[in-house]
């Protein structure tokens, strides 16, 4: 997942997101954000004959989709019912952050590479999203945003350089 590596050193660029210093070493991150076990992210890389596996969170396929630029199909959840993302063309769906500087604030787990995890989800609408975020600790509230798909993929361009 995004926290195992961006743990290096990290600076806030001009528009205050969190960007690698280094320039990250792709097949170790899309090694990272691959789980060997299912996930609520069933990825299907549309553009290469159809690989199956699953991610840890929302971001990390939208990571996954920005490294390789292939097409992919992510089963998971919008309000408890099965959905289907495609990424990068459906634009109408909204996607939880957390800034990797809060990481460290969330609640720890074991269920998953980095506590951001739980947190970085796809959702079908800002209002679901709201719902969504109102049922969290108060505390873990304030570090959760929410950004549309197009927004999310720019910054993830940004995290890993491209904007640089």
């Amino acid at each position: 997942m995004l926290g195992v590596y961006v743990t290096r050193t990290m600076r806030t660029s001009k528009d205050n997101v969190d960007v690698l210093d280094v320039a990250a070493d792709k097949r170790r991150i899309l090694d990272q954000i691959i789980s060997a076990e299912p996930t609520d992210f069933k990825v299907t890389a549309e553009t290469t004959g159809g690989k199956v596996f699953y991610v840890y969170c929302a971001f990390d396929a939208i990571v996954y989709h920005m490294l390789t630029k292939e097409s992919i199909r992510v089963e998971t959840f919008l309000r408890d019912k099965k959905a289907v993302i495609r990424i990068p063309s459906d634009k109408e769906v909204y996607v939880s952050f957390v800034q990797p500087s809060y990481w460290h604030t969330l609640p720890a787990t074991s269920e998953t590479p980095s506590p951001a995890c739980r947190f970085l989800k796809f959702f079908g609408s800002q209002r679901e999203f709201d719902d969504w975020k109102s049922t969290l600790e108060t505390s873990t509230q304030v570090f959760v945003e929410v950004m549309n798909m197009e927004d999310a993929m720019h910054l993830v361009d940004k995290v890993f350089g491209g904007d640089r």
